[in-house]
């Protein structure tokens, strides 16, 4: 039992790391595109995005 919910959470791992790392490609190519150069222009262009696509971020 202890081994299949090991599994499962290293599964879980290893999902949000792909998440974590195509997010963080998807905001290098924001940043790229649209010449964005402080973390707080960085945070207003995602929050633009999430509120005109309606998703969670």
């Amino acid at each position: 039992m202890t081994s299949s919910i090991d599994a499962l959470f290293e599964r879980k791992h290893r999902i949000e790391n792909k998440i974590n790392k195509l997010r963080e490609k998807s905001e290098a190519k924001m940043v790229k595109q649209h010449g964005i150069e402080t973390p707080e222009q960085l945070d207003a262009m995602l929050q633009k995005s999430i509120d005109d696509h309606g998703m969670v971020r």
